[in-house]
């Protein structure tokens, strides 16, 4: 089931960890293991991807790890970003938002 509305708020340039938990329909945890899973972060919906992470899967949580140096160094503004996971075959997308990256004084 896809959750919308998965809006977050960032740092550019600092070292981070976007965690996701997955809902079965009927509202409890499901279990992603064995899966793949996948993060795009981009400029609007339907557009080209600005950045491409996969994610790792531990029962019904994903984590996304970037890094600031890496992942997010000169970025800033509001972003689309989607969540994906590859189950049996196909993709599913997990989850979908807004991405709010500000930029950091440090």
């Amino acid at each position: 089931m896809t959750k919308v509305d998965q809006n977050v708020q960032l740092w550019a340039g600092k070292d981070q960890v976007l965690r996701f938990g997955i809902s079965a329909s009927d509202g409890s945890g499901q279990d992603m293991t064995g899966n793949t899973a996948s993060w795009m972060l981009l400029d609007e919906q339907n557009s080209g991807s600005l950045l491409l992470k996969a994610g790792t899967i531990s029962g019904s949580l994903v984590d996304i790890v970037l890094s600031g140096s890496d992942d997010t160094a000169g970025l800033g503004g509001r972003y689309y970003h989607e969540l994906a996971a590859t189950a049996s075959g196909s993709a599913v997308v997990l989850a979908v938002g807004q991405l709010k990256m500000n930029k950091s004084n440090f």
